[in-house]
């Protein structure tokens, strides 16, 4: 980013460059756009709360967990991936990352254990507040 040196960087300077440089795990409306992001996260004020409800039904490959993640505090159109993990008598295992859409999105997972909680994002790599 030397074209850079010596002058301010706006906003859709450095969202130009992080497109140019993002990887399809950031892509999250599929547009090869970082507008979600910078709508959200600098150029809006909502942090996200969530709150998870699950089932899980033993199968002969394990345990299928269904269940929905609730999001409120933000506009419907917020956008967020939000990793979710198996809370039990050991260590959290990760189950996996939910791309939160609107205020409810339904999700799956397979698991070797069945999980008495699922917690969201202990790593704490989400700015949110979660139950």
């Amino acid at each position: 980013m030397t074209k850079y040196a010596y002058r301010a960087l706006s906003t859709d300077d450095l969202q130009h460059e992080v497109e140019a440089v993002m990887t399809p795990g950031m892509d999250l409306e599929g547009g090869r756009s970082m507008e979600w992001f910078f709508e959200e996260w600098v150029r809006g004020t909502g942090i996200p709360h969530y709150r998870v409800e699950f089932t899980a039904q033993h199968t002969e490959k394990g345990y299928l967990i269904r269940g929905k993640l609730f999001q409120t505090g933000v506009p419907r159109s917020f956008v967020a991936s939000v990793p979710l993990y198996a809370g039990g008598a050991g260590r959290g295992a990760l189950l996996g990352t939910v791309v939160a859409a609107g205020p409810e999105t339904s999700f799956h997972f397979m698991a070797p254990n069945q999980p008495r909680k699922i917690v969201v994002d202990p790593q704490m790599t989400v700015l949110c507040s979660s139950e």
